[in-house]
């Protein structure tokens, strides 16, 4: 649904190693080393500003306002004190791993604990973590993603999922736009002639802006959106997640590749909800409750990733995890 754009390798890089951004704010127009410090930090943080070139354009005006509104800040696309500041400090290291082995804590690999932390509330879904493990769990429902999928969003609004939900007119978050801020629009040789290019944050930088194949295919990829708060307990774009339907006892394995609302937990593609007996329609779709979810900080591998593999590395970080047993006992 709600989309944010980002380079395809953000870095874990602690706030302390970025460079400052200047003082006077920054806008449109802008050009020089200020700018290519800001594109840089907007990358580092998630958020594609297009090329690293020292020209504040439409597509770094996009990746600011879409840092601004995943941030809470005043939506105007203006660099000034706030947004600096979020900038500086809006990137976290990755937690350390989990020891395993002989001599590991009790909580190791294998082991199921009680033991939980509630990190944080978002829309009334909380969050835990749990003693000597990676993971970031929490159970609520499901909202249906259609972003990244060719067939999303088109002019006649009959897209998979409503236009609405990319954007409007001189302010699209969810759509691939040029220099004029006008959404591309596919040609007979894409994979949807005639309709929009959706985008997700996660993209695969061998193609262009323009490109459907850059973004994350929501009809042929298990992903999850998370909101931003996230990143402050190291969920990032491309880490892996279990996500389970309680009701089916299906678990099915995914990547974090888009940034949502900061008020919503609990965003799935429609090859997600297919593959875990949830109804898939974008506009009409999804689950109310009984979906567990758990992140897996610090897990992403190089992109793009197959559906094996995904589904293999994933179930590599919830074994580790500790598999249901732990997931039901992190969400009880």
């Amino acid at each position: 649904m709600v989309s944010r754009v980002t380079s395809s390798t953000p870095a874990f890089v602690p706030s302390s190693q970025l460079a400052p951004l200047p003082s006077t704010s920054l806008k449109k127009g802008a050009t020089g080393a200020a700018v290519i410090e800001l594109q840089r930090s907007l990358a580092r943080a998630g958020f594609d500003p297009g090329s690293v070139d020292g020209k504040f354009g439409t597509n770094t005006e996009r990746a600011v306002k879409a840092f601004q509104r995943a941030n809470g800040l005043e939506v105007d696309g203006v660099v000034g004190k706030n947004t600096r500041a979020a900038l500086e400090g809006g990137i976290v290291a990755p937690p350390p791993s989990t020891p395993t082995g002989p001599g590991a804590p009790s909580g190791a690999p294998g082991d199921v604990t009680t033991a939980r932390t509630k990190t944080t509330t978002i829309g009334g879904v909380s969050t835990y973590k749990v003693s000597g493990k990676n993971g970031v769990a929490f159970k609520g429902g499901m909202t249906v993603d259609a972003d990244g999928s060719p067939r999303a969003y088109n002019p006649s609004n009959t897209g998979l999922d409503a236009l609405g939900n990319a954007g409007r007119p001189g302010n699209w978050w969810g759509l691939a736009t040029d220099s004029r801020g006008q959404p591309y629009v596919q040609g007979p040789n894409d994979p949807a002639p005639g309709n929009y290019v959706s985008t997700t944050a996660l993209v695969d930088g061998r193609f262009k802006a323009s490109d459907p194949r850059r973004y994350v295919d929501s009809e042929k990829v298990p992903f999850i959106a998370v909101p931003p708060q996230l990143k402050d307990h190291g969920v990032k774009l491309g880490d892996l997640v279990a996500v389970r339907n309680e009701r089916t006892g299906k678990t099915v394995f995914a990547v974090v590749a888009d940034i949502g609302p900061r008020d919503h937990l609990g965003e799935g593609s429609i090859k997600l909800a297919q593959e875990l007996g949830v109804n898939a329609n974008a506009r009409s779709g999804g689950a109310g409750s009984g979906i567990s979810y758990v992140a897996f900080p610090g897990t992403k591998q190089a992109w793009p990733m197959t559906h094996e593999q995904i589904q293999e590395a994933g179930k590599r970080a919830y074994d580790a995890f500790g598999g249901d047993a732990q997931l039901a006992s992190a969400v009880r």
